[in-house]
């Protein structure tokens, strides 16, 4: 005969489990990579795509102002570094902006580059702008705008000194291409003017402004004067006798700065999916209740003998119709069942009480059920007595009235062969009974034990449906008449504190508690998943 002894659980945990635990909670994952994504494809609208433009340029740190015949080679007295910001210095800036008229661009410039969603935002910005300048005078305004001209070509400016040379790229962004290496080489170009200036300025208190050096020096500032229009010089010109030389010009950008959207927006839903499961794992580890039957195994030391699926809760008992078309159904209860008879058979128990961690886990159902698939499959002659009286609902599984039912059998108004009926083949139903009566010394009474004795001669098997543990004690009380007891569990209802405080009184008192029963459960993992892991 085949060996149908409950097995403990495995606890560890498997690929199954973690996918388990992802589609779960598919919701907060799939939440996650569009509340992510949305965010990103807005942000990425809202940012209108930059052209870089770059000048290398080289800090000699020698000054070539000498008139021939004469050479002061004079070291370098500062770092790229202090170059670096010479360049971001208000006076090159400043150059810059009037040469090629920069405070002249239209306010909403950027307004022909961008994204229709970056447009409004853009008019309305502008509009604010233009209400402020409408309010002051014609200088007043024009001072505003250079000065907003100056602060925007700051910040789109940057300069990075080259590790382990005496290089500096100096770059300029703009939105329109051919405005950012134009206004490369104007900076780059105003930066030498500026460096011209100084030496100018040495030269003519040194030796006088009618000095050849100095002479020079204003033929090489008007001359680069000239250029500040941003067209290409010839290597000369660009090299000029500055300390700090141009080495390369800016060329038109042909792509824009940054990574393609497309790799960003790919890259945000590959991170919005690991932020996801990660949140996942957070909501499972923080959620209280029992999520499968490893976490039942983990939490009682005693068997889980069936697994009921969520999908099969019915308010009433299904007919022949529906079970014939309910494989998984008439699978889970006929394994059930199964357990069931291990016990009646091999262990000589007979006598069942069906309990709970706390209201509404379901055992009702589970024992109405039980019961149909006994007297059906295993032509069982089985008895349910319905014990929760202040929630009685055996007897509406199967339409039938609350009373006569087992507090009449205790109060002596009625035999116990007449209050049970027969509501299927093999299956009898002794239900609540009169709510009127005094159930609570009733049901812990000597009048239970001869009853439940009288019951043990007609009845194969006999469940007994009481109320939760938590709410009521009747349970305890009536645990005493009962061969084993058999815990219903509620998927993601009962708390885990909540199992392990039922216990506590049933193991104090030393019954036999013979199994769980993991109820409305749900499978998560997709079946062709599911056969595959």
């Amino acid at each position: 005969m085949e060996n149908l002894s409950p097995r403990p659980l495995n606890d560890e945990l498997t690929l199954r489990d973690y996918l388990r635990i992802i589609f779960r909670h598919k919701w907060i994952v799939v939440v996650s990579i569009l509340t992510v994504s949305a965010v990103v494809a807005f942000a990425l609208k809202m940012q209108t795509p930059a052209y870089v433009a770059s000048v290398k340029m080289l800090v000699s740190a020698v000054k070539e102002t000498q008139a021939p015949n004469s050479r002061d080679i004079t070291a370098r007295s500062e770092a790229n570094v202090t170059q670096s910001e010479i360049v971001k210095s208000t006076p090159v800036l400043e150059r810059a902006v009037r040469a090629v008229h920069l405070d002249k661009r239209p306010l909403d410039n950027e307004k022909s580059y961008a994204s229709p969603l970056r447009r409004n935002k853009i008019e309305s910005e502008v509009k604010k702008i233009n209400e402020r300048l409408n309010k002051m005078s014609a200088a007043q305004k024009e001072y505003v705008l250079f000065r907003r001209a100056v602060d925007t070509l700051q910040r789109n400016l940057t300069v990075e000194p080259i590790r382990g040379t005496n290089l500096l790229l100096v770059s300029v962004s703009d939105f329109d291409p051919l405005v950012a290496a134009t206004l490369a080489n104007v900076v780059s170009r105003s930066y030498v003017i500026f460096d011209l200036e100084q030496q100018l300025a040495e030269s003519a208190t040194k030796y006088g402004d009618l000095h050849p050096t100095v002479t020079l020096l204003k033929g090489h500032v008007d001359q680069m004067t000239k250029t500040l229009n941003g067209e290409p010089l010839n290597n000369i010109e660009a090299i000029g006798p500055a300390t700090v030389k141009i080495i390369s010009q800016a060329s038109i950008p042909t792509r824009p700065e940054g990574r393609s959207k497309k790799i960003i927006f790919a890259l945000a839903g590959f991170l919005s999916l690991i932020l996801g499961i990660g949140l996942a794992f957070v909501f499972e580890y923080l959620d209280p209740t029992v999520r499968s039957p490893l976490d039942l195994g983990k939490l009682v030391q005693v068997p889980l003998l069936g697994v009921i699926p969520r999908e099969f809760r019915r308010k009433k008992i299904l007919d022949d119709d529906e079970k014939t078309s309910s494989v998984s159904y008439m699978s889970a209860y006929h394994e059930l069942a199964c357990q069931i008879r291990y016990f009646v058979n091999q262990k000589g128990l007979k006598v069942f009480l069906f309990t709970a961690p706390d209201v509404g886990e379901g055992n009702t159902s589970v024992v109405s059920n039980l019961g149909v698939c006994l007297a059906n499959d295993f032509k069982k002659k089985v008895l349910i007595i319905d014990a929760h009286y202040h929630q009685a609902g055996v007897h509406k599984n199967f339409d039938n009235s609350v009373s006569p039912g087992l507090v009449d059998v205790l109060s002596g108004t009625i035999a116990l062969s007449q209050a049970c009926k027969e509501v299927v083949s093999n299956l009898w139903i002794l239900a609540a009974g009169d709510k009127q009566v005094d159930h609570g010394s009733l049901l812990d009474s000597q009048r239970m034990a001869d009853m439940i004795a009288e019951a043990r001669k007609d009845f194969e098997i006999i469940f007994i449906d009481s109320a939760d543990l938590r709410n009521y004690r009747d349970t305890v009380s009536m645990g005493h008449f009962a061969d084993g007891i058999i815990l219903v569990v509620s998927e993601a209802k009962t708390r885990r504190p909540a199992v392990v405080a039922a216990l506590g009184p049933l193991q104090s008192n030393n019954f036999n508690i013979v199994g769980t029963v993991l109820n409305r459960r749900t499978f998560a993992l997709p079946k062709f998943i599911y056969d595959r892991v």
